[in-house]
């Protein structure tokens, strides 16, 4: 049975309280409070990246990265492993062709509290500094654009709500509006981000330079958009209610399938298939949320 959120007096208001139920955390727990033999667990999920083509999912969390291989049928529910060397907190997650990149805190070994924007190859073993290291911790990153090589990231910074925009991979930025917003995404071309607001989804048209309005657009808490170099573009959102929201220009939304519990991130595959996830578990669909698989659990 679909499990519906919580209805508000307001669509602003259902939103407000989501996005700070939704809200990013503090600094990862001390060194003394881990038990290294636990099981790999997660306080907090902030990102997720679907490779389709390889089955593998990438779990940007409190704890660092993890990945889980989808599993071949049904029945089956991967654990998530500990993935690369990073353990800080992952709070802004993207991956981009054959790199990843992270913003966040920075694990036990300290350092500044912002790490800025950290990069690593696929294997994820070694992680240098990109950019902005100790100016920003980017809660929401996100790449739109023909290519991997051509595609602009948009990035908000939880300190001071400015949109970040890189044209050239995240080596640099410019600076654009500030906005108290949660959650990006881009269309296809990159010309429009997109960004959840308590007054609603709001669109720039100026690479983040300033926002306005989506007119009719549902009221949306997360967002993501497919991978760079996907053949068809789709961007899923969340709505107040636990809809899930199809839309391939972000202009005109479609509700499709009620999400089965309330997410923390949500990802797209370069095939379209959606996933959800929070501290305990992911899920998939592949028919739009008519249908929702436990695929990873913690």
């Amino acid at each position: 049975m679909p499990i519906r959120f919580p209805r508000a007096a307001t669509a602003g208001a259902t939103i407000s309280a989501l996005a700070l139920t939704l809200a990013a955390c503090s600094s990862p727990a001390p060194e003394a409070e881990r038990d290294p033999s636990a099981e790999p667990a997660a306080r907090h999920v902030h990102g997720l990246a679907l490779d389709e083509s390889s089955g593998l999912l990438h779990i940007a969390t409190h704890e660092g990265l993890f990945t889980a291989e989808l599993p071949a049928d049904e029945a089956s529910i991967a654990q998530p492993v500990a993935f690369g060397d990073y353990t800080g907190d992952a709070m802004g997650f993207l991956r981009l062709g054959e790199r990843l990149l992270i913003s966040g805190h920075p694990g036990s070994d300290g350092g500044a509290p912002n790490v800025g924007v950290l990069e690593s190859d696929l294997s994820g073993e070694r992680w240098s500094g990109l950019s902005l290291e100790g100016d920003v911790d980017f809660h929401a990153m996100v790449a739109g654009g023909d290519s991997a090589s051509s595609a602009l990231i948009a990035g908000l910074d939880s300190a001071t709500g400015q949109v970040f925009v890189s044209p050239d991979g995240g080596s640099s930025w410019q600076q654009g509006t500030r906005l108290d917003a949660r959650s990006l995404a881009w269309n296809s071309e990159a010309t429009e981000l997109f960004a959840t607001t308590a007054e609603g989804l709001q669109v720039s048209t100026d690479d983040g330079s300033d926002f306005t309005l989506v007119e009719g657009a549902p009221p949306l808490v997360l967002l993501a958009n497919s991978p760079v170099g996907s053949a068809e573009w789709r961007i899923a959102g969340i709505d107040a209610d636990g809809v899930l929201q199809l839309s391939t220009d972000g202009r005109i939304w479609t509700a499709r399938g009620q999400v089965p519990f309330l997410p923390e991130a949500v990802g797209v595959g370069e095939a379209g298939a959606v996933v959800i996830a929070d501290s305990t578990q992911v899920m998939r669909t592949t028919d739009d949320g008519a249908t929702w698989v436990q695929v990873a659990a913690f």
